[in-house]
């Protein structure tokens, strides 16, 4: 599985949840990337974040910031040493109080079912694979 799909993933999911009374100050690749960046996450945390993005059913909310909570739940699962939410959110920039009420929210709409078997990722893979080959996602932008 290849990063750069991964974004195009992030991107399509955070544009379909765009509120439009949201100030956008960078463009969604630029967000997608500069959150990546400044929590460190890897490939594989990207992965799970966005099978939990695809769990829920959230749609007031902003993209953005669902898709923020999501890479912070699925980095707390996976790694030993990751950002507190206090940390996580001077790091980007908001307010904690917001961050921990989205994180709640997400754990909250997925009944806290955080485990991802082996045979779901693989099947989650095999999805992004078929359903949002490279070829389908670079011609929709």
């Amino acid at each position: 599985m290849e990063f750069e799909r991964l974004v195009l993933l992030a991107i399509r999911f955070i544009d379909r949840h765009q509120i439009p009374t949201t100030r956008k100050l960078c463009t969604t690749r630029q967000f997608v990337l500069s959150v990546l960046s400044r929590l460190r996450i890897d490939l594989n945390t990207l992965l799970v974040a966005l099978l939990y993005l695809e769990r829920i059913h959230l749609d007031d909310q902003c993209g953005r910031r669902l898709f923020v909570a999501a890479l912070l739940v699925a980095n707390k699962i996976l790694s030993d040493q990751s950002f507190s939410t206090r940390a996580s959110a001077l790091a980007l920039g908001l307010d904690f109080y917001q961050l921990h009420s989205l994180e709640t929210l997400l754990l909250n709409s997925m009944d806290h079912h955080l485990q991802v078997t082996p045979e779901e990722l693989h099947g989650w893979v095999n999805r992004i694979d078929t359903e949002f080959n490279c070829n389908k996602i670079l011609t929709a932008f």
